[in-house]
């Protein structure tokens, strides 16, 4: 079992199911979310197979108690059903072409790009509360999806959508219109456009489209907290669909990523949603507790050991320091009012938490 901080939640209504007062049990939710988070990955890699059929076995027990009917969760193969409570989508601004078909004189109607970036940082992913992690993904993501050949949904194949709409069906890697390859940048995907769909192709052949992104299942991941910021590393998941898009959310919706975050930490979902509201998600990997209060003592300390002037020798007041310059607020450009650039600089400032303001890279 990895290494687990004393008494994770100290002033949390028992009873818990996990030790160091993990897996708290005092309502059908936190029942409910613990029976969830004890299947998962990162939950389960986080404990001994003794240890997660004792909990299993408490919370059994709670639910029956409470009169909860626990669903039954098997360990999903790689065509797993991908439903919309455990999806994510992540956009990247990498250019969208038309590639050209060897050996043929007609017009090329096979379109191409990267969906998703190896090893690269995203920038801050931010919701409507703010920006709570950034995220990279591992070159051995696709790997379990790649190995079964593109299962997707249920087995019906990976789907390349534009703007992930399913009037706009490009191709399927099932039926063969749609190639997904994987190299040193990321995943890289093909895709035959049909004639039904030349504005599509029209749309890529004149720039208009410069973005794509992929939507997936995350199956395991890592957490970390370095820098002043949450990070997140995508290890292994599910494939739906790749798509060339023209829009960029103005928000990444986090739900489900903060919902793996909880089970990283074995912590209830809705404890981290209260923290990354409050902009608070260090929490979960610092104890707060022990740093504030060792603060005092050490202001303390630094007080005590401060040299005692003798009231025998003359004491010459210090100098008193030369007030700094006040800065002016920078002025606004011509024609624009101070509201309009303060709205500016917030806009640029939040640009720091888009995660698709990624260097392009020449495919």
């Amino acid at each position: 079992m990895a290494d687990q901080p004393a008494d994770r939640y100290p002033d949390s209504e028992g009873p818990f199911a996990g030790p160091n007062n993990t897996f708290p049990l005092n309502t059908d939710g936190r029942v409910e979310n613990a029976w969830a988070r004890i299947h998962q990955g990162p939950t389960m890699a986080n404990h001994s197979a003794a240890e997660i059929a004792e909990i299993k076995a408490k919370i059994q027990a709670e639910a029956k108690k409470r009169g909860i009917t626990l669903k039954e969760h098997d360990a999903a193969p790689a065509g797993r059903s991908l439903d919309g409570d455990t999806l994510e989508r992540r956009v990247v601004l990498m250019p969208v072409e038309i590639r050209a078909l060897p050996d043929s004189e007609e017009p090329s109607r096979m379109i191409g790009g990267y969906a998703a970036v190896f090893n690269r940082e995203s920038r801050l992913i931010a919701d409507r509360f703010g920006g709570p992690y950034t995220e990279r993904v591992t070159p051995m993501f696709f790997e379990e999806a790649r190995s079964q050949n593109w299962p997707g949904n249920q087995g019906s194949g990976v789907l390349c959508r534009y703007n992930h709409n399913d009037q706009y069906l490009l191709g399927t890697t099932r039926g063969g219109t749609c190639q997904l390859s994987v190299d040193r940048t990321g995943l890289e995907y093909r895709a035959l456009v049909p004639r039904c769909r030349d504005d599509v192709l029209e749309l890529v052949g004149r720039g208009d489209i410069q973005q794509s992104s992929f939507t997936f299942m995350d199956v395991e991941d890592d957490w970390t907290y370095s820098g002043g910021v949450t990070h997140r590393t995508l290890l292994s998941g599910g494939i739906l669909d790749v798509a060339p898009v023209s829009a960029v959310p103005a928000y990444e919706d986090t739900t489900v990523g903060l919902r793996s975050l909880a089970a990283h930490k074995d912590v209830p979902d809705e404890d981290v949603f209260a923290l990354a509201r409050q902009h608070e998600l260090r929490k979960l990997f610092i104890r707060t507790d022990q740093a504030l209060t060792s603060a005092p003592e050490a202001e303390e300390r630094a007080v005590t050991t401060e040299a005692t002037p003798d009231p025998a020798e003359p004491v010459e007041p210090a100098p008193e320091p030369a007030p700094e310059p006040e800065q002016p607020a920078p002025e606004p450009e011509p024609g624009m009012s101070r509201y309009d650039a303060d709205l500016r600089l917030w806009e640029l400032r939040m640009r720091f938490g888009d995660p698709i303001a990624t260097p392009l890279i020449s495919t």
